[in-house]
């Protein structure tokens, strides 16, 4: 995710901003806030996906010697 779509994702979830205003705050179309929050969604759920299959490949190593 880079930090425009990281910017997005906290200007929408943590400081509840909507589109249009997040779109006036960073000069960029309103529609191109909603690509780019969708966008670092989907980062985030691959993110998340990696994590927890790392997290569970390293669960069954515990059982190994």
């Amino acid at each position: 995710m880079d930090k425009e779509e990281a910017q997005i994702i906290r200007l929408t979830y943590f400081e509840k901003l909507v589109n249009d205003e997040i779109a006036e705050k960073l000069h960029i179309h309103p529609r191109t806030v909603y690509k780019r929050r969708m966008k670092a969604i989907d980062s985030l759920c691959e993110m998340y996906a990696f994590a927890a299959n790392i997290q569970s490949d390293a669960g069954q190593d515990e059982g190994t010697i």
